[in-house]
């Protein structure tokens, strides 16, 4: 059923769950005012006793008219960034490796010299390629994560 549909069905229930026992009240005689209280009152019972259907059907439509569903663009933003944080995090794991490699080949660079050096001598260029290959073990790779900087947060 049509949500506008369901909300027209329950509104004309209501509307006679109230317009009957007005009706009744008021040819057995009873004052206007107090016909139309006792009514009501009726009509509130009725409509939560015998109309539970149609008024969960309404309920139903106002709430997907508030709270939408994902359409098909927000599946596929939400499969792009899905991508995107995937790559950032394969980054994040090759960084720490790709950096290790110049380091190594740096002391390995500082051990072959220092080895065909007289002993007890070292360059001042051997001296800082070793310190720089020390650096580039302690080294960590300044990267922001991708939830602090997805938009709208």
């Amino acid at each position: 059923m049509k949500p506008l549909q369901s909300v027209i069905v329950f509104t004309i229930l209501r509307l006679l769950a109230f317009a009957v026992p007005l009706a009744a009240l008021l040819l057995l005689g009873i004052e206007p005012m107090w016909a139309a209280v006792a009514a009501a009152a009726l009509g509130f019972a009725i409509s939560l006793v015998f109309l539970r259907t149609p008024r969960e059907r309404v309920a139903g439509s106002l709430y997907e008219a508030r709270h939408p569903v994902h359409g098909e663009d927000e599946d596929v933003e939400d499969d792009y960034l899905d991508d995107e944080d995937a790559l950032l995090d394969q980054d994040e794991d090759e960084a720490p490796a790709a950096a290790a490699k110049p380091a190594e080949k740096a002391s390995e660079k500082v051990t072959e010299e220092s080895r065909l050096a007289p002993a007890g001598e070292v360059s001042a260029d051997d001296a800082v390629a070793a310190d720089d290959a020390v650096a580039a073990d302690d080294a960590v790779p300044a990267t922001v994560p991708a939830a602090d900087t997805a938009p709208g947060k």
